[in-house]
């Protein structure tokens, strides 16, 4: 798990995490009774084995640096709804290969 790192753990969990932490509403270093007493007790075990011994500042430090990781990220690819990829929703059941382009992008496509 330690390899993962927080990947597992949603950005929406890691600012609800920081809001937490900057309010003064969780007790540092964390613990899982504090993770659950905030609602975060579903990704508990993520956030534990990588911020555990962590006090205030290098848990602000180390989730600003992922969220912020992430969003650089998100700018420079595609946009993609992760919710629907993650439900194994977001297919409307069209054909995968829709585009009947030519090989240079024109519309054209017989001969």
């Amino acid at each position: 798990m330690a390899l993962e790192g927080l990947t597992a753990v949603s950005s929406e969990s890691l600012r609800v995490l920081l809001r937490h932490v900057h309010r003064g509403e969780v007790a540092l270093p964390l613990t899982i009774g504090e993770l659950t007493r905030t609602g975060l007790q579903y990704c508990a075990l993520e956030l534990l084995a990588q911020l555990r011994t962590l006090d205030r500042a290098g848990v602000v430090a180390v989730v600003t640096a992922v969220l912020a990781e992430r969003e650089a990220t998100a700018r420079r690819s595609p946009v993609l709804d992760v919710r629907a990829e993650a439900s194994g929703g977001g297919h409307d059941g069209g054909d995968d290969n829709a585009f009947s382009g030519g090989p240079d992008g024109s519309a054209g496509g017989g001969s």
